[in-house]
């Protein structure tokens, strides 16, 4: 069964796909602060099955890949097919 995005993870991706990398930090420090408790993953995908590194590799933003790996999101072997294709 595939995973439904909550409300926050939605945001976040759209906060991703739109570059706005200070929105996705404080998201990330809320989500960090709260723990298990969040109703929050980081490593969510859109229902492309992209996930945050994806899209910012997708879209070329390199402040967005390194926010979102200083936060040790989880690279997986899609994101660097995404990155070859890209490249």
């Amino acid at each position: 069964m595939e995973h439904v995005l909550t409300p926050e993870e939605k945001r976040f991706i759209l906060v991703v796909e739109r570059g706005d990398t200070a929105s996705a930090a404080q998201m990330i420090a809320e989500y960090r602060a709260q723990g298990q408790s969040a109703n929050f993953d980081i490593d969510c995908v859109d229902p492309l099955g992209r996930s945050a590194l994806s899209i910012a590799i997708i879209n070329e933003n390199p402040e967005m890949m390194e926010l979102l790996l200083e936060h040790m999101i989880r690279v997986g072997l899609k994101d660097y097919c995404v990155r070859a294709s890209v490249l």
